[in-house]
């Protein structure tokens, strides 16, 4: 003898989440964590830990943490599917600044490079000739330096520069040798 019973089974798609890449930043620095969703519809997020994020419920929260972090995303669907990823914001200690560099084209050290400081959201980079002039100025900082004023290549030579972060963290000056 056999016997059959027919049932109806629902299955619930799994949420699929990507939480974004992996960050380097300065500390006083923030990032917007670029979390994504792959597959799956009116999720609930939560991040943690919350320390250093501007919203734990969004999934695209700006981190700014004291220290390096890992923060996960859990992902909730309606029916209670989830998933989890995560994502390493490391913290830099202090701005490593170039006391040299020679834009002279042949792809080493053409640039005035300061790593990481995109995270400085607010800052503002100065630099001047040694007559008090102007040469360089950027806010916020996107690219570096080319050793140029406007379009014009500027004299080989000192610099001075003021970073300011307006971010609470102190201010930095020093000098740079342009070599062409």
């Amino acid at each position: 003898c056999t016997e059959t019973t027919p049932r109806t089974v629902q299955v619930f798609p799994v949420p699929v989440i990507d939480a974004g890449p992996d960050w380097d930043l300065l500390i006083g620095g923030e990032v917007k964590l670029e979390a994504s969703v792959i597959k799956g519809a009116e999720l609930e997020y939560i991040w943690f830990p919350e320390a250093g994020l501007s919203n734990s419920k969004a999934l695209q929260p700006r981190a700014s943490p004291l220290i390096t972090t890992t923060y996960r995303l859990l992902a909730l669907s309606p029916s209670g599917c989830q998933a989890i990823d995560e994502v390493t914001v490391k913290v830099h200690d202090d701005l490593r600044i170039p006391n040299a560099f020679s834009p002279n084209g042949d792809g080493k050290n053409d640039t005035w490079s300061l790593q990481y400081i995109n995270t400085w959201t607010k800052a503002d980079i100065r630099i001047y000739n040694r007559y008090g002039q102007l040469v360089f100025y950027a806010q916020p900082y996107t690219s570096p330096w080319d050793g140029k004023n406007n379009t014009q290549d500027v004299a080989e030579g000192v610099y001075y520069y003021i970073i300011e972060p307006n971010n609470g963290q102190p201010r930095r000056t020093g000098s740079i040798t342009l070599v062409r």
